[in-house]
């Protein structure tokens, strides 16, 4: 289970017809961090990305904890795995 599955899961988001507020590049976060944040403030969320790839999450800090209490397992599991396949390639 990728952390974008693990999200939707748990904000009862169906992928991918109910997915993040928006993608938002780190030029556009920059230019309006404000409104963006303020966004966030009211429950929306957001994959941000850097050069078109999604990096990071932007989400309510209430959700955020939420969700690593409830899928602490998983999203352990996948950092493990994810930690296991950079050994492999960089050996």
């Amino acid at each position: 289970m990728t952390t974008l599955e693990v999200l939707w899961r748990a904000t009862g988001m169906e992928r991918p017809s109910r997915g993040p507020t928006g993608l938002l590049g780190v030029k556009e976060l920059r230019k309006d961090a404000s409104a963006v944040i303020a966004a966030v403030e009211r429950g929306s969320w957001f994959l941000v990305s850097k050069r078109g790839t999604p990096v990071g999450v932007l989400l309510p800090s209430a959700m955020a904890e939420e969700l690593l209490m409830e899928y602490a397992e998983e999203i352990l599991g996948l950092q493990l795995q994810k930690g296991k396949e950079q050994a492999e390639t960089e050996s």
